[in-house]
């Protein structure tokens, strides 16, 4: 049975919490706010790990923030509010910001459970892109459907699901090929 009671609430963000995403592991926390800001929280002990000045622009319902599965890496969309979005990383041991990810329509994001890879998706076309991590360049484009909003991979790295608000469906794709 689900416990009822709050173990701790993590407190440093400026402004209200658009996103958030959780470690492979469990045990880190990383969160974007309007306030610009990304804080990556230890979820054992509520400690806040690193803050880093993102200054993430633009930022409303489709800013989105992951953590790579080596626990290495923050990546997040945001948009410069001209509707011309982006992705950006951050090396989580020094918060020093990373080359970025060539995605300009990307309003959402994940990391492929092997770590070779980041999916985008695009609100513009409704594709995805599979991205190289080490490049940040696309590799592959496939499908997509108007309305997909969320995303999740497979253990394996190769399937992606999104689902459609638009047509009330669970699609899947096939990235590796």
């Amino acid at each position: 049975a689900l416990s009822r009671a709050l173990p701790r609430s993590m407190r440093g963000h400026g402004g209200g919490i658009l996103t958030s995403g959780i470690s492979p592991d469990g045990k880190r926390i990383a969160s974007g706010s309007y306030d610009r800001t990304v804080h990556l929280w230890d979820v054992a002990s509520g400690r806040e790990i690193r803050s880093i000045e993102a200054k993430m622009k633009g930022l409303g319902e489709e800013a989105e923030v992951a953590l790579s599965p080596d626990g290495a890496v923050i990546a997040t969309t945001d948009s410069d509010g001209d509707d011309n979005f982006r992705v950006r990383r951050w090396d989580i041991a020094t918060g020093r910001e990373l080359p970025p990810i060539n995605a300009k329509e990307a309003s959402r994001l994940v990391f492929t459970p092997d770590g070779r890879s980041v999916v985008t998706l695009s609100w513009k076309s409704a594709k995805f892109t599979l991205h190289d991590i080490a490049t940040g360049k696309p590799v592959r484009t496939c499908g997509g459907t108007a309305g997909d909003d969320a995303m999740a991979i497979s253990p394996d790295s190769k399937w992606l699901a999104a689902f459609s608000e638009t047509d009330e469906k669970v699609h899947v794709w096939d990235i590796r090929t």
